[in-house]
């Protein structure tokens, strides 16, 4: 009976607003010029800036099959170093690039943050994805495939050709 109560509570007063993010002391914008950021991997395909926008254009999966031979990602990474900042990107999923086989929930946008790179495309790094099965997702990545989850929020999956806005922001360790 309670939770009905609140939930009509709720409904005539909103929701409560979520706890504002830590001030950043000094804002410093990172361009979005090719200049400005190293291309690791195109995914033999394309990546293209214009217009202020990165387009990630990885090539199709195409053999029915699973594995390092068939999984094409494009990679940028900015060439600044930032210890403290608020990243806010707008990102849209067309499609997944993935036939002849179900393509798999963790095969769309990925952000990387505190990027150590290492020889041979191994990293150190945190990560934000929101996958389309589970929702948003905040880990380490580190070696070529190694992962560990920090957190999975039950948020809603994402949705294949929608536009999502997303705000992160970082303060020393805090997220």
């Amino acid at each position: 009976m309670f939770a009905k109560i609140w939930a009509f509570i709720l409904s005539l007063f909103g929701k409560p607003k979520p706890t504002p993010a830590p001030p950043i002391e000094q804002v410093q914008m990172s361009p979005l010029a090719q200049s400005d950021w190293q291309i690791l991997s195109d995914g033999s395909g394309q990546v293209k800036f214009d217009n202020g926008s990165i387009h990630l254009i990885p090539k199709a999966a195409t053999l029915p099959a699973y594995g390092l031979n068939n999984e094409y990602g494009a990679w940028v990474i900015n060439k600044q170093k930032f210890k403290n900042f608020r990243a806010d990107m707008e990102v849209n999923n067309l499609r997944q690039l993935r036939e002849n086989l179900p393509p798999r929930n963790f095969e769309c946008f990925w952000f990387f943050f505190n990027y150590i790179p290492e020889p041979n495309l191994r990293k150190k790094t945190n990560y934000f994805i929101h996958k389309t099965n589970s929702g948003l997702e905040i880990g380490k990545a580190f070696d070529t495939h190694g992962q560990t989850f920090i957190e999975t929020q039950n948020f809603e999956p994402l949705n294949l050709n929608s536009w999502y806005l997303y705000t992160i922001f970082k303060r020393d360790q805090e997220l």
